[in-house]
């Protein structure tokens, strides 16, 4: 929360897409991060969102099992892996980017 918080004082992007089942659970500090300037959209899926995935400065991308809940942080048996590879977060943006578009252009649609 804090990292969005400072994002209105410095200048980087933070985009979340967030799983539509999970946006509004007990906890969720989606109001919080929104409040903050970060935009974000939601996948309008009825299927799990299993990307869990942040690229931080074109250079290192942070992926794994673990969904960013408190839950799994305190009490699930999971992994994260810190992958310093511009390469590797090159293909990661471009596979942000591609859901991302696709995510809006259905929202756009569905909204006529």
């Amino acid at each position: 929360y804090n990292t969005f918080y400072l994002s209105q004082f410095i200048d980087f992007l933070v985009r979340l897409i967030i799983d539509s089942e999970y946006m509004m659970t007990t906890g969720s500090k989606l109001g919080k991060i929104s409040s903050a300037g970060c935009e974000f959209i939601h996948d309008h899926t009825h299927g799990l969102f299993h990307h869990k995935f942040a690229i931080v400065d074109s250079q290192l991308v942070i992926s794994g099992s673990m969904n960013w809940t408190r839950q799994a942080a305190i009490g699930n048996y999971e992994n994260v892996l810190l992958v310093k590879d511009k390469n590797t977060a090159l293909d990661f943006e471009k596979e942000y980017a591609k859901m991302w578009e696709e995510i809006t252009d259905r929202l756009k649609s569905a909204n006529g």
